[in-house]
């Protein structure tokens, strides 16, 4: 079956192509042929009547601002405040109602679903694809950028770099020459033209429209008509947030708002010359009312002049422009009716300038501050803050739900961008039970298997055989017949991988990282151990590694022996390591204290030997195999109910295990055919607050170290659990740093459903989240979530939502019986459920006639059929049979 993508992709031919002559007017007003600009990534050229000017775009973010608390809304003003003093330049903020554009992303799910043969992730791929063009055709981004000018390509550069880091509170980030060409499109052409930025080459011809005409009070790109509505006044005294509720409110309008300063002393001179007109309107004779106002608007004018005057104030001059579009010019001018009226409750006028729409056009590429409305930096236009509007697009990304501004949360977790603080593929996700934590991860990883990662999950519930089962991956039970040796060393540090990105230049050779390995590998011995008995001392670790080493050297391994292409059984196991601590102890020439710490060893690693309780678990060569597949379960449910010490001491020897997994990918990698081919991996530990933990200091200090290797071996640790302070005590200790180390090295931080008595804590490690946040969070929905994509600014508030199909293998029972009851209900109307329970009470031919003709409809419902996946097909089957069992039962009442 074709995607719509194919369908439609037959259609476009791409070919160099010219504008139509009745638009080539416009390139002697707006020209972006000269667009780039030697040596400049960020700064580009344009031609507004014949003069060239140099131009930057940068994107801002929004925040929930609506729902900031007086002191996070005030530290925000203030910030914007700053940012505005540093934009010398004319700038024009630019509030866009446009459809986005998926170009890269399709093709990049185009390139992944070439290589894939598993029928149901191919269906999927084709839902993926198939849901960007339905957000082409259907989805409107209400997306902020501000549009600086200067005559200098220093000053310009300043400018936006200034503003940029003054805006602490929100994500700025700079456009690139793809990006910005992508916004004059959309932006000039209102939405209209999309298609012509794969099918035109030159840069006027993708973003000027193909045909444009004017008229007296409107003009007409293609079939669309648009005008401008200029405001020309406002109340005397603004709202706070005003600006703001007017871009969420007109959010099918182009917003834009120019803003520029003016010297200090010409400011001063308007602001007399206005007193003087006050003052002599109050001899005027006015009604009261008419007086009160003009003593008003004096005594505030006054407290303006003094604080400009004292050096406390900065007046900024701005225009604000509703361009409003319609598809017929009869809406057209009901809209701009509805517009300025809706204006108008609010205290603000507004005009569309009579034969003037063609400046106002041309005005969108240059600073076009016509009105020039003074506002009071401190006292009015900071608290305006404009941006509350959230999405988020990676190049590669696929879809992963929507904002909580109904924005599009585009995201891969493998992009990296080094620029944007994208530099590594780690995450935790926190939530309470009930949260959606579970629910959300495993979307998250099925997104990741759509990809063709590779997937490994630390099973601790026993939740994921369905998964597994739906997506060919391999289920390990780990039970006592199930043995990883944990004495097994495995190739953990590889010369190439440790010799990428290193700041210092330094490197090492393969034997110097074979060296490294077996000491690296010696110490995750003794971590495991530590894991088995938390009391060992110090010395008896130090006299364990000396046995550790004198074990190995008689299997012929030492820290200069390649054991890429050991097999298992070359391996020391805890047999051997209790026969030479038994045997040490004959030594004449021990110190009594050394023999002590020998006689330690030797009681704990005879528990771990054919000797002790745990022989069958641990004293034997790995006999768990490892399949060639990208879902890799380890199910840990058995070993639960063991003891702590030697439950944690297995789940450390599988992370062990997972970590030499994928350090296996890089060679993966290396041999892969092209960038395509390559792929990543991730490891999802749940209850990971069993690892890193004050009370497990070694352990913790290993996820550390991990953190720092896995971007080199292009892989993504993931970690979960029910509250921040699972991990974190309330004291400070050296080993609290070291926690709140690994949380800093986490690329992705996930905030879900929080209990009120943890938001201080994740405030006080994750602090790139408000205190207004974090208290939202504690009313959350399941899947609502706040996403940080770096350490700085770039945050989302957005939602991780399964599909009803998701849920059939990633739900449990009861959330399978409430999906068939829904569908059932939705169409199943003729009658009770009780009638419908009697049809099938005493005819067992109605009753399986009724379960396979509902299936199918189930799955009909889903989008997939019978032969898109056995076991999603067994799964309702399965579900259906309850339910109709369910309807005899009410039948029989």
């Amino acid at each position: 079956m074709k995607s719509l993508r194919e369908i439609k992709i037959k259609n476009i031919k791409k070919t160099k192509k010219v504008r139509v002559t009745s638009a080539m007017f416009l390139d002697n007003l707006i020209d972006l042929n000269s667009f780039s600009v030697p040596d400049e990534e960020f700064i580009f050229k344009i031609k507004a009547d014949g003069k060239d000017q140099y131009i930057s775009l940068l994107m801002v973010s929004g925040i929930d601002i609506f729902h900031y608390t007086d002191n996070d809304m005030e530290s925000v003003f203030q910030n914007f405040a700053k940012a505005t003093t540093t934009m010398k330049c004319a700038h024009k903020y630019i509030f866009t109602t446009s459809s986005p554009y998926f170009e890269q992303q399709k093709n990049n799910l185009l390139l992944k679903r070439r290589n894939i043969t598993h029928r149901y992730i191919m269906r999927m791929m084709e839902r993926k694809e198939n849901e960007f063009l339905e957000f082409e055709e259907n989805h409107n981004d209400r997306l902020a950028y501000l549009l600086v000018f200067s005559d200098k390509i220093s000053e310009l550069n300043d400018c936006c770099k200034r503003f940029k880091h003054e805006m602490k509170d929100t994500n700025v980030l700079f456009c690139n020459e793809e990006q910005t060409i992508e916004f004059f499109n959309k932006y000039l052409c209102f939405d209209t033209q999309s298609d012509k930025l794969h099918t035109y080459t030159e840069t006027n011809d993708k973003t000027l429209p193909t045909e444009i005409k004017f008229f007296q009070n409107y003009f007409k790109i293609e079939d669309k008509y648009i005008t401008s509505l200029v405001v020309n006044d406002y109340p005397a005294n603004l709202n706070d947030l005003e600006l703001a509720a007017l871009v969420s409110t007109f959010a099918d309008c182009t917003i834009t708002f120019d803003v520029k300063f003016r010297s200090k002393q010409i400011v001063i001179d308007e602001i007399k010359q206005s007193l003087k007109e006050l003052r002599s309107r109050s001899v005027i004779k006015q009604d009261v009312a008419d007086d009160i106002d003009t003593q008003n608007e004096f005594d505030k004018l006054t407290a303006i002049y003094n604080e400009i005057s004292s050096g406390n104030e900065q007046m900024v001059y701005t225009t604000l422009r509703f361009f409003v579009t319609s598809d017929s010019y009869d809406d057209l001018s009901k809209r701009v009716r509805d517009i300025s009226v809706e204006l108008e409750t609010r205290g603000i006028t507004s005009f569309v300038p009579i034969n003037d729409l063609k400046s106002e056009y041309f005005g969108m590429t240059r600073d076009s501050n016509t009105i020039q409305t003074p506002y009071p930096l401190q006292d009015t236009y900071k608290r305006q803050y404009p941006f509350y509007y959230q999405s988020h697009t990676d190049p590669s990304g696929i879809f992963f739900g929507y904002t909580d501004t109904h924005g599009l949360n585009v995201f891969n977790s493998f992009y990296r961008n080094d620029k944007q603080g994208r530099n590594s593929y780690d995450l935790i996700a926190v939530g309470v039970k009930g949260s959606g934590k579970s629910v959300t991860l495993k979307t998250m990883l099925q997104d990741q298997l759509l990809l063709s990662n590779k997937v490994m999950v630390l099973d601790i519930e026993s939740e994921y055989k369905d998964m597994a089962k739906m997506f060919d991956g391999q289920v390990i039970r780990m039970s006592r017949g199930s043995t990883i040796n944990p004495l097994q060393i495995r190739m953990t540090v590889l010369a190439d991988a440790e010799n990428e990105d290193e700041n210092d230049g330094a490197s090492i050779t393969k034997s110097e990282a074979i060296s490294m390995n077996f000491t690296s590998e010696i110490s995750r011995i003794c971590s495991f151990f530590g894991q088995y008995n938390p009391s060992l001392s110090d010395d008896e670790l130090f006299a364990l590694r000396d046995v550790l080493v004198a074990v190995y050297k008689e299997k012929g391994i030492t820290d200069t022996t390649d054991i890429f292409s050991f097999l298992p059984e070359q391996f020391p196991i805890f047999s051997d390591l209790y026969n030479y601590l038994t045997n040490i102890q004959k030594d004449q020439t021990l110190s009594e204290y050394e023999r002590s710490n020998y006689k330690k060893l030797e009681t704990q690693v005879k528990q771990l030997s054919k000797y002790g309780a745990f022989g069958t678990m641990f004293d034997n060569y790995t006999n768990v195999n490892i399949d060639d597949k990208n879902l890799i379960v380890f199910d840990v449910k058995q070993i639960s109910e063991m003891d702590t010490n030697v439950y944690n001491a297995q789940l450390f020897n599988i992370l062990s295990l997972m970590w030499a997994e994928i350090c296996k990918n890089r060679e993966h990698n290396l041999n892969a055919l092209s960038t395509n081919d390559k792929r990543n991996i991730v490891c999802l530990i749940d209850e990971a607050h069993r690892f890193i933990s004050v009370k497990n200091r070694q352990v913790t200090k290993f996820i550390e170290n991990l953190l720092r290797r896995s971007r080199k071996y292009d892989a993504g640790l993931w970690f979960a659990s029910q509250s921040i302070l699972d991990f974190l005590p309330s004291s400070d200790s050296a080993e609290t740093d070291v926690i709140k180390t690994i949380f800093q090295l986490v690329q992705y931080k996930i905030i879900l459903k929080q209990s009120p008595d943890s938001i201080q804590k994740l405030h006080e490690i994750f602090g790139q989240f408000t205190l207004s946040e974090l208290n939202n969070s504690t009313n959350f929905q399941a899947g609502e979530m706040l996403m940080s994509l770096s350490a700085g600014r770039n945050k989302v508030h957005c939602y991780k939502l399964a599909t009803d199909c998701d849920l059939m293998y990633i739900g449990n029972a009861q959330d399978r019986s409430e999906i068939i009851h829904k569908i059932f209900n939705r169409y199943y109307t003729e009658m009770s459920m009780k009638e419908y329970g009697k049809l099938l009470l005493d005819d067992p031919a109605a009753r399986e006639n009724f379960c396979n003709i509902f299936t199918n409809e189930v799955l009909s419902v889903f989008g997939f059929e019978k032969e898109d996946s056995d076991y999603l097909y067994t799964l309702v089957a399965n579900t259906v049979i309850k339910f109709g069992q369910e309807l005899i039962d009410i039948a029989k009442e």
